[in-house]
């Protein structure tokens, strides 16, 4: 799954245009983990519409996927939404909640997130999530933003209170849809 994630200036949650919220059913002896995806990070501050700078910036995952393919937390700053990072899914996967968190090596101010979804499949979107703010990478306190996206390919854009932060963490508490492993390499956030 591919995903976009770019902070915004301030306004309300969109889900992609769908109005509806997805439902996520069950871990089953099919799809016993569920998995994340991201193919782009951008962060964007304030009122403006154009994104930070990501000179400089790094990120980690909770976990990555490197043996059964490239899925490498470093594809979320890459510029190139054909890559992703993706949760573990080779050998013993892991289950979620899955984040990534994007250290921006200096404090700005950061107002929304947008997530572009993988396109080329629905394993590893995201679908109830959380958005978490910290000025050091220790202390990230409550969430900023909350929600569950829409099982399909548009891009999700999520607004919050802007907060002067260095750190931005993305949690995937779920994965949207049927997910799991199936006839595609799952993927994960």
């Amino acid at each position: 799954m591919s995903t976009f994630v770019e902070l915004l200036s301030p306004h309300p949650s969109i889900d992609g245009g769908s109005g509806t919220l997805s439902t996520v059913p069950a871990p089953s002896p099919r799809y016993p983990t569920r998995y994340s995806a991201c193919a782009e990070t951008r962060l964007l501050p304030g009122f403006s519409s154009t994104p930070l700078p990501r000179t400089g910036w790094t990120v980690t995952a909770s976990d990555q996927e490197t043996t059964g393919e490239n899925g490498a937390a470093v594809h979320v700053l890459d510029g190139n939404a054909s890559t992703c990072w993706r949760s573990k899914w080779s050998g013993t996967a892991v289950p979620l909640p899955h984040s990534i968190t994007i250290d921006m090596h200096k404090t700005d101010t950061v107002a929304a997130l947008k997530y572009l979804p993988r396109t080329s499949s629905s394993n590893g979107r995201i679908g109830r999530f959380e958005i978490h703010a910290s000025p050091d990478g220790t202390n990230w306190g409550a969430a900023v933003a909350t929600g569950t996206w829409a099982d399909n390919a548009l891009e999700k854009t999520t607004g919050f209170t802007p907060v002067a932060t260095r750190f931005i963490r993305l949690t995937a508490i779920t994965e949207a849809g049927h997910g799991g492993p199936g006839p595609a390499p799952p993927n994960s956030i």
